[in-house]
């Protein structure tokens, strides 16, 4: 008999973004390779879509309606009678296995209400640090929630994966857990498909780019200023994403510096594949990158600070990892960069490389079902 597994999830497609991302791809992986009967339960965010995403006969979405407290931070409306119903449906149900992400998001509480006991509960860690928001209340209040909620959640859940050693290394801090690393996969068959796009890249420059959200601690506006502080007019950044940010560093658009808001999944690796240079501008908080990998699988030069787990993947032979995250760090890797052309196809050789064997969705497929069946 097939097993059965809920993932509780904080967001899902067509809500943008690497989390939503992973959870999607894993569901599918463990659908298609484990032949494992799969639910998702997500708020209803965007409202009212009508996206089915790659559904697969072992595979269901179940919809809940939510709003966002603030940005990026979905609330279940539990005095919803939809809600309720909904969830009863989902207490009626005995899953063998229940699955969060990230502390610090509501959906990770969902595991006790349903029974800790009912359900063996893995939780998958993506953040290496506290959140940091622009807004000094938010800051603290989810440093406080961290510190009391979050530590409860990874210490109550039967296992803690995390997705990189920083996160790794952010859970034993904070929990004194000794948490399990599965790296996530790239859909290589994927990017492998998809087209360059000519509209991005501009014949005789340098194209840089970066794609992702526009938070606070991704940092893209050092990027910005970095770029503005090189004279050279061969030098054209796109930005894809966005975020709270967004308004704040459109204020910096320029004859050479475009926004491009948000991107549909196929749009953002076609965007990925037009780009010579890719900017990688985090300050800590995350835990591993999936746009940094498909930059790198995708035949970008890489330019990064250490942080979102850009330290683990990027070494002297596949991209330049720079010392830190202010603005004359991110120059400086962006000009030797530029300067060192001639190493760029040894670089793409290598980088495509590293993300091939390190990154297989076939292996971590293989050490999640290894985790449910202990």
């Amino acid at each position: 008999m097939r097993k059965s597994l809920i993932i509780f999830a904080p967001f899902y497609p067509p809500h943008v973004g690497g989390l939503e991302n992973y959870i999607e791809s894993l569901s599918l992986n463990l659908v298609k390779k484990a032949s494992l009967e799969v639910t998702i339960f997500a708020p209803d965010i965007p409202q009212n879509n009508n996206y089915d995403g790659k559904l697969l006969t072992g595979l269901k979405i179940i919809r809940y309606p939510a709003f966002e407290i603030v940005y990026n931070f979905p609330c279940p409306k539990f005095w919803s009678r939809i809600f309720f119903d909904m969830w009863g449906e989902i207490k009626k149900n005995k899953y063998d296995i229940q699955m969060t992400h990230t502390r610090f998001f509501l959906s990770s509480l969902f595991p006790f209400f349903y029974g800790r006991k009912r359900a063996k509960w893995i939780h998958v860690e993506h953040g290496s640090a506290h959140v940091v928001s622009p807004n000094i209340f938010i800051t603290i209040a989810a440093f406080v929630y961290d510190r009391l909620i979050g530590r409860m959640v990874l210490k109550k859940s039967d296992k803690v994966v995390c997705v990189s050693n920083s996160v790794k290394d952010f859970v034993k801090r904070v929990s004194g857990i000794d948490a399990e690393l599965i790296h996530f996969g790239i859909d290589f068959g994927l990017i492998g498909k998809v087209r360059q796009n000519l509209v991005y890249k501009k014949p005789n420059k340098i194209n840089i780019g970066y794609l992702g959200r526009l938070m606070k601690w991704k940092n893209v506006k050092s990027a910005i200023l970095a770029i503005r502080k090189i004279k050279d007019t061969r030098i054209e950044l796109f930005i894809a994403g966005s975020g709270e940010e967004y308004s704040n560093l459109r204020k910096y658009e320029s004859g050479n510096i475009h926004f491009l808001g948000s991107l549909s999944r196929l749009s953002a690796l076609s965007f990925l594949k037009g780009l010579d240079i890719y900017v990688h501008s985090s300050l800590p908080g995350g835990g591993l990158s999936a746009s940094l990998l498909e930059a790198m699988y995708s035949g970008c030069i890489v330019v990064a600070t250490p942080n979102e787990g850009a330290s683990e993947v990027i070494n002297k032979k596949n991209g330049y990892l720079v010392k830190g995250c202010s603005v004359m760090d991110i120059k400086s890797g962006i000009l030797e960069a530029i300067n060192q052309k001639d190493k760029w196809p040894r670089i793409r050789k290598s980088s495509r490389k590293f993300v091939k064997t390190n990154f297989s969705w076939e292996v971590a497929v293989k050490q999640f079902i290894s985790f449910f069946e202990s």
